[in-house]
């Protein structure tokens, strides 16, 4: 039997993000949830335990009170904000016991070593899953009391820590548990609750870890390649739950990491159907799709959100096997992405840039034949270097051979009391198989990627051109191969060349150069205003908010100018691009002039070659006494952009809009279209 003293153990969790700008996706401190659930299982009374996300709620109650222990919740978007805030902690409590957990670290002695050498605020390291080994720390303060350094003269299973000699203790390998509806539901037992008055996003877990072992993912290795589930009727329960009580979101997330793995999930699909029906929420929900499960189709039509993400994040075998991936087959790929294309809805997948192995001409192979395969939504990323992979590890190792430098994470950054905080990534800049020079080639062309294709501002443009023998992909290199020319509108210019140029400063050679330049008082000063951040949201709202005339000529030009088909085909096209223009909201308005119906004379009707799935010449569809298309927007579309611009909340229109696409539907951005 344990001993337990009298008094309670105070305890702050955090699971803390950058709200210094407002603007942010963030969601549920579901994590957290699960720790603070299973201590108090474990420990009832035994424990007082307190839940945080933003930075200056949890710094006001530690002024308030001190805990006996502080636990953050460790992640690349939180990594340096946990570290300063937990140096302040023992600058102002030293008795205070700090404690981290999360994938965020190397699992090595080497690893643990590096982390405790750059953490000195840090006590203990809770590993892999976290539930039982953080009450496995518990158990040792209860049985041995709350003095630091008497609480690490031995190991502790499924924690490591470093002694006052800088020894590195780690404890046993904690087997997962198995079943874990043993773990309450933060949701259920209402440790959640407050966070309902949050502009806070509900996340939901289904099923916990994941089978596949790519390199350059923790998720993998911090689940053993292990998945587990929890109850149908536990699931059910929290979605009702959360449905009957959020009020500043119509978003879901799922935090699973294959869903649609099991048949159940179908019946998932079909309950949050339901849901929707009776209490209108969730609009949109936002789920990591499994690997060559016909069943994720049928869950996206019952949802009403055909949008399938299916990721294949490169299509050259060198790399594959570099990075011990096996992708979805192609023959099931080609039939998803058909299927989603005839039902109307964004047929996705993700390609990521940089990889070991990867060439220039390797990663556009793979971009042109996704473009030919008819993929309607490419998500374009850099390689990051993760602690907690598997490609960090190597990297560490000396196996794997790579360039890295570091920038900062979007919005990821606060000045909180004081404590000014840079969060960074870590990405790859040249492999012994393509240069740094190459990997830059490619940060335009993902950006138009995004922009034209992916957000579909000028995807019906690229649509025509493909079906003229025009490669999307080979457009857009041409559109910026094109923007020194003497005719292009100088706006567009200089936003391209402003573009490259921020594209290549964004990069840093060290966490400290990035922190020495962003905390001088005028770079904080851009930083807080927006004029810093996630170059394809900002260049892409730039582009639609200051020079979108410029762009559009810009486009018609270099279209017509691809092949004498292309030339030949002028009026058509300027027919699309003019759609396109008045297709577009205009954010630059206010709501009444945005809500006022405009109509327009076509002589082609691009409604029906859409509904046609662009199958059809648009000659077809030819109309020589022209066809008035009114554009308008209905009051639920209105209503929710309003929702979502009171959620993403910003000085700069340029950061809200960027941060609301990230989770909104896409189409929102566009007025709904008919004709009479």
């Amino acid at each position: 039997m344990i001993n337990m003293e009298k008094n309670k153990i105070k305890i702050y969790l955090c699971d803390l993000v950058h709200n210094y700008v407002g603007a942010g996706t963030y969601m549920f401190p579901l994590n957290i949830g699960f720790i603070a659930a299973w201590a108090k299982k474990c420990f009832s009374e035994k424990v007082d335990i307190e839940l945080f996300k933003y930075p200056s709620d949890f710094i006001k109650r530690f002024k308030e009170e001190k805990p006996d222990l502080v636990g953050f919740a460790n992640y690349t978007w939180n990594a340096d904000l946990n570290n300063r805030l937990s140096a302040w902690v023992k600058s102002l409590a030293p008795q205070t016991i700090v404690v981290f957990g999360g994938p965020n670290i190397n699992y090595s002695q080497k690893g643990y070593q590096k982390f405790f050498n750059n953490h000195k605020g840090v006590d203990f390291y809770v590993i892999y899953q976290g539930e039982v080994a953080f009450a496995n720390l518990l158990t040792r303060i209860f049985e041995k009391g709350k003095e630091i350094p008497g609480l690490k003269k031995e190991a502790i299973d499924g924690v490591v820590f470093s002694d006052e000699n800088g020894n590195i203790f780690s404890g046993k390998l904690i087997p997962r548990l198995k079943k874990i509806d043993e773990i309450p539901s933060p949701y259920l037992t209402g440790l959640l609750d407050s966070f309902f008055k949050e502009n806070l996003i509900p996340i939901v877990e289904t099923n916990r870890g994941c089978p596949y072992q790519c390199t350059y993912c923790c998720q993998g290795m911090s689940s053993y390649n292990q998945i587990e589930f929890y109850s149908l009727e536990r699931v059910k329960k929290e979605l009702k739950y959360i449905a009957e009580r959020v009020k500043n979101t119509n978003i879901l997330i799922f935090a699973d990491s294959n869903f649609g793995i099991l048949e159940r999930d179908v019946e998932i699909a079909r309950y949050i159907a339901e849901l929707m029906k009776e209490t209108g929420y969730p609009r949109r929900v936002n789920m990591n799709w499994a690997k060559n499960q016909p069943k994720i189709f049928e869950i996206a039509k019952i949802l009403k959100n055909i949008n399938l993400i299916i990721s294949q994040q490169s299509l050259d075998e060198v790399v594959l096997k570099n990075i011990k991936r096996e992708n979805i087959q192609t023959s099931f790929f080609k039939e998803i992405i058909n299927k989603v294309n005839q039902e109307g809805g964004t047929s996705g997948t993700e390609i990521i840039l940089a990889l070991p192995g990867e060439t220039k001409e390797s990663h556009l192979n793979s971009l042109r034949k996704i473009f030919d395969w008819n993929v309607s939504y490419i998500i374009c990323y850099n390689c990051l270097l993760l602690e907690g992979s598997e490609m960090s590890l190597t990297r560490e190792n000396g196996e794997f051979q790579c360039k890295t430098k570091f920038r900062l994470i979007d919005v990821a950054f606060g000045d909180y009391d004081g404590i000014k905080s840079f969060e960074f990534e870590e990405g790859i800049r040249e492999l012994p198989t393509m240069s740094e020079e190459e990997i830059l080639y490619f940060r335009p062309v993902h950006w138009l990627i995004q922009f034209l294709w992916n957000y579909r501002f000028y995807y019906d443009l690229l649509k025509y051109l493909q079906f003229l023998g025009i490669n999307p992909l080979d457009y857009m290199v041409k559109l910026i191969d094109n923007i020194e020319k003497e005719d292009t509108p100088e706006k567009i210019k200089n936003i391209f060349q402003a573009f490259e140029k921020e594209a290549k400063e964004e990069w840093f050679d060290s966490p400290e150069a990035l922190r020495e330049y962003y905390i001088k008082p005028e770079n904080f000063e851009l930083l807080r205003k927006g004029n810093y951040g996630k170059l394809n949201g900002k260049y892409i709202f730039k582009v639609l908010l200051e020079a979108k005339e410029e762009l559009e000529s810009y486009l018609y030009n270099t279209a017509i100018n691809l092949s004498p088909a292309c030339n030949s085909k002028k009026e058509i096209i300027s027919q699309i691009i003019k759609f396109l223009s008045l297709n577009i909201i205009d954010f630059n308005k206010d709501w009444e002039d945005i809500s006022q119906e405009k109509k327009n004379l076509f002589i082609y009707n691009i409604l029906e070659w859409r509904d046609s799935k662009y199958q059809k010449e648009l000659e077809q569809f030819n109309y020589s006494q022209g066809i008035n298309l009114y554009f308008y927007l209905p009051e639920e579309q209105k209503k929710s952009l309003q929702i979502l611009f009171k959620q993403y909340e910003h000085e700069s229109k340029n950061v809200t809009l960027r941060k609301m696409s990230e989770f909104m539907y896409l189409k929102d951005f566009f007025y709904r279209v008919k004709s009479v």
